[in-house]
């Protein structure tokens, strides 16, 4: 289907999530201009740095990862425009895509492990790619690997 502006909508597995960053998101960079909104001059650079926070789970039917697009706005005036007190200028930037891998195994147990006495482990697997008949966990420490030698 056509959007309002249009461009056209493809169904996949992707997760597209949208919304504002907020100027309090942006990370300070040394040796950059530490006030926001900053000032851009003619051909002056700026470079921001942001943080993206996903969820550890993707939403439900969200299979392959997450992906965010990415708009730039910005605000100038000209003198040439005597009635217009600012002119906005939206752009659009590449997205940033973060997989989520399709195969996780995980290890957890209690911290601290004391040398010598027992301690159980506990593995999660999480698996997004297809059905097994069989998932084996081969456990060789490193001291029987020597052993064998």
């Amino acid at each position: 289907p056509v959007m309002p502006d249009g461009s056209v909508l493809l169904v996949d597995n992707v997760c597209h999530q949208s919304g504002e960053v907020s100027m309090g998101s942006f990370c300070r960079l040394p040796g950059t201009s530490g006030c926001f909104p900053c000032p851009l001059n003619a051909l002056e650079e700026h470079n921001f740095l942001f943080q993206l926070r996903g969820g550890e789970q993707p939403p439900p039917g969200a299979k392959e990862g997450l992906e965010v697009p990415l708009i730039a706005v910005v605000q100038w005036s000209t003198p040439k425009l005597p009635f217009t007190q600012s002119i906005y200028t939206h752009y659009r930037l590449p997205s940033v895509r973060l997989d989520r891998p399709c195969f996780v195994m995980t290890a957890s147990c209690k911290s601290p492990v004391r040398t010598y006495e027992r301690f159980t482990v506990t593995y999660t697997l999480l698996n997004n790619l297809q059905d097994f008949l069989a998932v084996r966990l081969v456990w060789t420490p490193e001291h029987a690997q020597a052993e064998w030698l």
